[in-house]
């Protein structure tokens, strides 16, 4: 008589636990959200716009010094015990930065760092006829200031006589305007002006045998001169 087939040990079928899976899934889920919240908790905050005013190229270069030719053709010996200001040809007092040739120092002046130290921005406001007009008068005024009595006689002289020069150089344009208009306007008037001029009449052909004759035209009036 046979014996009952024996089974393999581990060939059993395997069995999972739905519950404590959706448990799992459920707790990763609920971690990976938690984790985004922080995350999201953790950011920086927005920023925030900062409001500067126009470009102003005197603002901006008032307290440094432009001596770019200063420094040309001297030498300096520095060591650890010379000051920070010396130890360049140029340094910013605003940026406190060192800079080594002129051309590193104008791109500095005009670069966005030092105009964003100083509270502007690189817009440049937009220019009216009033503000040309009064920084033109304060310019003038200012080299004004500087002149001795007698360049300041020779200036107000010399700006006189070119106002004088532009007024008869105008006033020459006007007239020779007014001329061209008036020669124009000649030019252009209308054929029917040529009508009230009387039509001379015309002379008669003369017949040749006639004139060979002697009987011409001129032969019919009297040949007595008046007294």
């Amino acid at each position: 008589m046979s014996q009952p087939p024996t089974k393999a040990l581990g060939a059993e079928r395997k069995t999972w636990d739905k519950a404590a899976f959706e448990q799992r899934a459920r707790e990763r889920v609920e971690r990976e959200l938690e984790e985004e919240r922080e995350a999201a908790k953790a950011k920086a905050p927005p920023r925030v716009v900062v409001q500067r005013a126009p470009l102003d190229r005197d603002k901006a270069r008032a307290d440094q010094n432009l001596d770019l030719h200063g420094a040309v053709g001297k030498k300096k010996v520095i060591n650890s015990k010379t000051p920070e200001l010396a130890r360049s040809p140029f340094y910013c007092t605003v940026c406190n930065c060192q800079l080594r040739d002129s051309a590193t120092w104008l791109s500095h002046l005009n670069g966005k760092n030092h105009v964003r130290n100083l509270g502007m921005n690189l817009r440049a406001e937009r220019s009216t006829l009033e503000g040309v007009k009064a920084k033109l008068e304060a310019t003038t005024a200012k080299r004004r200031e500087d002149l001795t009595p007698d360049e300041a006689a020779a200036a107000f002289r010399a700006e006189f006589d070119e106002r004088v020069r532009q007024q008869e150089e105008q006033a020459r344009l006007d007239r020779q305007q007014r001329r061209d208009a008036e020669r124009a306007q000649k030019r252009a008037q209308p054929a029917a002006d040529g009508a009230h001029v009387r039509d001379e009449p015309e002379a008669e052909p003369v017949d040749p045998m006639m004139a060979a004759m002697g009987f011409g035209f001129a032969g019919f009036g009297s040949s007595k001169q008046p007294r």
